[in-house]
């Protein structure tokens, strides 16, 4: 789990964006399903700013909406998208590496 703290090769290549940040965390749990709250406590970031890229992410279609438990709004990482996709073999290259 990334921490604001940890430096990551992923984040090395680039940057240490917030939203850098976001992508490298939803790309190591890419098979799960999260939540917004989910994100900001793994990552560390503004609430409010993690928040505002996340709801950007939506819009942009880089994570979809997933199912609805209660109350609680659950996400997933769009795998169809062809960014996520360059991404993911991006980060997969930089962990084996």
């Amino acid at each position: 789990m990334l921490l604001q703290k940890d430096k990551t090769l992923f984040c090395d290549l680039l940057g240490y964006s917030p939203e850098s940040k976001i992508v490298e965390y939803l790309l190591e749990i890419r098979e799960d399903r999260f939540t917004f709250n989910d994100v900001v406590i793994a990552v560390g970031l503004n609430r409010k700013r993690a928040y505002a890229i996340l709801r950007n992410h939506l819009k942009i279609g880089l994570i979809e909406k997933g199912e609805k438990v209660k109350q609680i709004q659950f996400h997933k990482l769009n795998k169809k998208d062809e960014r996520v996709k360059l991404l993911s073999k991006l980060f997969d290259k930089i962990i084996k590496d």
